[in-house]
């Protein structure tokens, strides 16, 4: 893979196009079509434009979410097959009894248990697959994502990570359009990769995972012990920073300097320390970081200055 290209959907340049670079996509809403709020419907509309509208020189994608760290170079996790891979996700369920109407609904036939089974309990990230395979998957995760929307039962099953079902039953879909040569055995569509990422603090441990997704709240006793549910006594959330920046100006992006957590919880979840030491790391090294806290505005955030155009992958 090459370099990185943020895909935003806002449908205008915002303050870190000059950052990164950014492919624009236009919104829902500039094509007649209302996200009613669910502004992840937005994603796969957006993938679609992108691989529509540039040249992407690498062989292989990976989608990623802004909440992903690295912790390590990224081997290419697709089988000699050819298939993707992705990471499963514990609460993606399509072959859960009660949603396979909804999943046949989508898929727009009867499915045997086989067939719903071999439905992979993904989402759209971390995600690596061939950019051809990208570019037909998208109109189809696009086009299923929005009749998921539109249909009330399956809306009101799967909430936010409606999108997600989006994803995992078109690569269905697709597999199902391109049925292996007679004689050869049916793959399941996705090469599952439980350890391409870990999500403290439910994973407490690194294990060698080359990614770390920050989603989930860590709350802790200062003895260690977790506190899912519950503010601990220690904690650290993303959701105590950013949303949307704050009524003076400010980002409301975390500040340098964040507190380590406690020696018990940094040994009973080294996978929680090693995001705040990430976090730390980076915003000491990037220039103007205490201005933008202070600000809103990105000015200098690393130091690159280039639009790259959103031609990369």
């Amino acid at each position: 893979m090459g370099g990185f290209t943020r895909i935003l959907h806002s449908g205008a340049r915002d303050d870190l196009a000059t950052e990164i670079p950014t492919f624009v996509a236009a919104p829902l809403a500039a094509a007649g079509q209302s996200d009613d709020g669910y502004v992840v419907l937005n994603r796969p509309w957006a993938v679609a434009q992108w691989v529509r509208g540039v040249r992407v020189r690498e062989r292989f994608v990976l989608m990623a979410e802004p909440d992903h760290l690295w912790l390590a170079p990224l081997p290419n996790p697709c089988p000699a097959d050819g298939r993707p891979a992705a990471f499963p996700f514990f609460y993606i369920e399509p072959s859960k009894a009660e949603y396979r109407p909804l999943v046949e609904r989508a898929a727009g036939r009867r499915l045997t248990l086989a067939e719903v089974e071999s439905i992979p309990p993904i989402g759209s990230a971390p995600t690596v697959m061939a950019t051809d395979a990208l570019a037909r998957l998208a109109p189809v995760w696009m086009n299923v994502s929005r009749a998921m929307f539109d249909d009330p039962p399956t809306r009101a099953a799967w909430g936010w990570v409606l999108e997600m079902y989006g994803f995992a039953v078109s690569t269905f879909l697709a597999a199902d359009a391109a049925p292996p040569p007679p004689g050869s055995p049916r793959r399941a569509p996705m090469h599952l990769v439980p350890r391409l990422m870990v999500q403290p603090p439910w994973d407490a441990a690194l294990d060698g995972a080359p990614i770390l997704h920050y989603t989930y709240g860590a709350d802790y006793a200062l003895n260690g012990t977790a506190t899912p549910g519950l503010v601990g006594e220690w904690r650290f959330d993303k959701r105590s920073y950013g949303g949307g920046g704050t009524r003076d100006g400010a980002s409301g992006a975390p500040p340098r300097g964040l507190a380590a957590p406690p020696a018990a919880v940094a040994v009973a979840a080294p996978a929680v320390a090693a995001l705040v030491a990430a976090i730390n790391e980076a915003t000491a090294a990037i220039p103007g970081w205490d201005e933008y806290v202070a600000t809103g505005v990105a000015g200098e955030v690393w130091g690159g200055g280039q639009d790259g155009g959103g031609g990369r992958a």
